[in-house]
């Protein structure tokens, strides 16, 4: 049994929205900041756990099992720090919406990885997926005749956003005539997505069909989910100005499935600023390096060849989840190393 120390502590009302991670390692005199734990509880508790090295750290690969709807329209993508389930609603058969839904994080955070995933599930649950891959392919090259529709052009990006809105507005029109008020799954239409990787190259500010693009993800976003039609954006971008600058887009993402993977340094202020994060509150950072532990050595002390390695591709927050402040991270996907051609895994 791992050697979990574990402290409950009584918050002033309203909990605890703002906190030094450093000053509470220092206190606790644990020198590996990724060891402990912060997680603000119901009501005036919060509880410290320190473990022996990060729980993260040992995720187990991802299954074709964890990537099939179950019947409430999700995915187990990971899990979190104590063991819970981290969840991906895709579709919600009680009401018959789609989801939209979007990723945000830093490069090399795990993003494609993290759409690799989702493309998997997709296919496994019979969802129908239109993939505008706009890193000329690169982020997901395995997708190539896996998807209903595949680009990696801005222009060709728009092409299928115009698509999938049309779609959109054709099923409209026929469950109005059907005298039906919502979406049924695969009686006649199949549920379907467009899923766009490196979104932040389509939205940015001086990119060539930015307001356009922008219209019609908030269109799909707005309308196309009651009618089986969903939107995933997966970017770089920080704050929602650089992804439209839309009133509209910043509440379907509030409303939507939105995950934070390891961000910059300026990410966090304008995702309070922007409202996917409550005013207030705060999250435990992730580092590039988990377990790294930053100490003054002696002049004759040998240094681990591998302190500097990346490894928490794949941590998160699900910042629209039951849990947003609590740190998950998701199953293993393929390989981190470079292969020569698609992912054998």
């Amino acid at each position: 049994m791992l050697d979990i120390h574990e402290y409950v502590l009584k918050t002033p009302p309203g909990g605890v929205k703002r906190y030094d991670h450093e000053a509470l390692c220092d206190l606790l005199k644990v020198e590996d900041r990724s060891r402990v734990i912060f997680e603000q509880g119901v009501g005036r508790e919060a509880i410290v756990r320190i473990y022996p090295s990060n729980p993260l750290m040992g995720v187990r690969e991802m299954t074709a099992t964890d990537l099939v709807m179950d019947e409430r329209g999700r995915i187990q993508l990971g899990t979190y720090f104590d063991g819970s389930p981290l969840r991906f609603r895709l579709f919600d058969p009680r009401t018959g919406n789609a989801q939209r839904g979007a990723v945000f994080g830093t490069t090399g955070a795990g993003k494609s990885r993290l759409v690799q995933a989702i493309l998997i599930a997709c296919k496994n649950s019979g969802i129908v997926v239109h993939l505008a891959d706009l890193k000329h392919g690169q982020s997901v090259p395995e997708a190539a005749g896996q998807v209903a529709t595949r680009v990696t052009t801005q222009y060709e990006a728009i092409l299928m956003l115009r698509g999938l809105v049309a779609e959109a507005e054709r099923r409209m029109a026929a469950y109005a005539a059907m005298g039906r008020s919502g979406f049924v799954k695969d009686d006649p239409d199949p549920l379907m997505y467009g899923i766009v990787d490196e979104a932040n190259r389509l939205l940015e500010k001086g990119a060539p069909f930015r307001d356009e693009a922008a219209l019609l993800i908030k269109e799909l976003g707005r309308t196309g989910r009651s009618v089986g039609v969903g939107i995933i954006i997966a970017a770089q971008a920080g704050h929602l100005d650089e992804l439209g600058g839309s009133d509209t887009l910043r509440g379907m993402l509030k409303e939507g499935e939105v995950i934070l993977l390891r961000w910059s340094s300026a990410m966090m202020q304008q995702l309070v600023s922007d409202g996917l994060l409550p005013r207030g509150e705060s999250l435990q950072p992730i580092p590039k390096v988990v377990g790294q532990v930053r100490r003054i050595r002696r002049f004759n002390e040998e240094r681990a060849d591998n302190e500097d390695d990346v490894n928490s591709q794949g941590m998160l927050y699900h910042l629209t989840g039951i849990r947003p402040t609590s740190m998950a991270r998701t199953f293993v996907v393929g390989s981190v190393a470079p292969t020569p051609g698609f992912d054998p895994v």
